[in-house]
């Protein structure tokens, strides 16, 4: 019944408030020359959360500002993959399924193990990881995951001593995203800060000094401390993923540099300093995460592929 009912209810905004419907029919997505509005990403939205349409068909500010917000930024690339999945066929996952992936993606972030408010908080991503991962192994060999395992031992058993450079990806005065084209231009800044950095041109103090818009890190060198892969209830798992990607199982010679990383609300130059690698590494101490990584890993490389020569434009904020 939600999911008839969504798209009349978003359509019922209060008719004293003109720019709510105006923002909801604006082209939030551009992917392969078409152009996807707001009301469509929360017609898909809302299939998973129906506490959302009252909020928004109340208060026009509200609309506004969530319409803005790094929330509806990640909805609309969550959509933007929807579209991927719906181009290839790909069918909707049992409810078992869902259940399962509802959980796991909880887990991975830190949060509570609630599949609903899993759901409610990301529902597209989460049934469309539910749909490509169906396509994935259930089961994989001993050696298999050993090898995964070893590409990066620290992910597993290990933690990271780091500094950084962070560069926000919204505008920190009124919460709204930027957009795709300062996304990019910030992306590009860090980029050619790292390679300037690897060449030896610029000192790690006076790049933090110059480039960081973290006062707190900012005022100790860029220092953050010590992270292990399972604290994502406290960093964004989007920057521990890659962060703790592909170190392998020997200590590196001196720091490393790692970045640009983007998440929806930062993006990320690191440096690690020190590695330390706790205990005996046997898999058995870790396979269920082992396991749980690997098909990550498959399920990013499906994504990439779906995605390769894809034209998409995410045309956020709309207040711009």
């Amino acid at each position: 019944m939600l999911l008839r009912l969504a798209p009349i209810l978003l359509a019922s905004l209060p008719a004293q408030e003109p720019a709510a419907p105006a923002a909801l029919d604006a082209a939030v997505l551009r992917q392969n020359g078409r152009d996807y509005s707001a009301r469509q990403v929360l017609d898909r939205v809302t299939r998973w959360d129906e506490s959302l349409l009252p909020a928004l068909r109340n208060d026009a500010e509200y609309l506004r500002l969530y319409l803005d917000s790094p929330v509806f930024a990640d909805h609309v690339r969550a959509f933007s993959d929807a579209l991927l999945a719906d181009a290839e066929e790909l069918p909707p996952p049992p409810a078992a399924s869902l259940e399962r992936e509802a959980l796991a993606w909880a887990a991975d972030r830190g949060l509570p193990q609630n599949a609903a408010a899993a759901l409610a908080l990301a529902g597209i991503e989460i049934e469309t990881r539910a749909r490509l991962m169906a396509g994935l192994p259930d089961q994989f060999s001993t050696n298999e995951l050993r090898q995964h395992m070893l590409r990066s031992v620290p992910e597993f058993f290990g933690q990271l001593q780091i500094s950084w450079i962070r560069v926000p990806l919204l505008n920190l005065e009124t919460g709204a995203v930027l957009p795709e084209k300062d996304r990019r231009a910030r992306y590009e800044e860090l980029d050619a800060l790292g390679r300037k950095l690897q060449a030896g041109e610029v000192e790690w103090a006076d790049a933090v000094k110059e480039h960081s818009q973290d006062p707190p890190t900012r005022a100790r060198g860029g220092r953050v401390g010590i992270l292990d892969r399972t604290m994502a209830g406290r960093y964004e798992e989007g920057l521990l993923r890659p962060l703790f990607a592909d170190l392998g199982f020997r200590r590196p010679d001196g720091a490393l540099l790692r970045g640009p990383i983007l998440t929806t609300r930062w993006a990320y130059l690191v440096r690690i300093e020190a590695l330390v690698v706790n205990g005996v590494v046997e898999l058995e101490a870790a396979r269920p995460r082992v396991e749980r990584s690997l098909r990550e890993q498959l399920f990013r490389q499906q994504l990439a592929e779906l995605s390769a020569g894809v034209d998409r434009q995410v045309l956020l904020p709309l207040s711009r």
